[in-house]
């Protein structure tokens, strides 16, 4: 038991009594390999994913995995933006 497996929580069958969990989940680096396959099944599964990018030319790739883009650079955010945009 424990650790990680790729197809752990599918359908969120691994829910407490049976209780369907969608959650709201913020990736940054939306547009990587790694996050663009996790948004799939992520939003496959029924959960909001946000994915933060810099380049909006990638937002409509974003849309296309089921993601909803915002298009900020973390170097360069401030606290307070960033907390906008976790908080919905």
């Amino acid at each position: 038991t424990g650790g990680w497996r790729a197809d752990a929580g599918r359908g969120n069958s691994g829910a407490p009594g049976g209780v369907v969990l969608e959650m709201r989940i913020v990736i940054a680096g939306g547009h990587g390999k790694i996050a663009r396959l996790l948004t799939r099944d992520l939003t496959a599964d029924g959960h909001e994913v946000i994915g933060l990018i810099r380049n909006p030319n990638q937002a409509d790739d974003l849309r296309t995995d089921g993601a909803t883009p915002v298009v900020l650079d973390l170097e360069a955010t401030t606290p307070a933006e960033l907390a906008e945009v976790l908080s919905g």
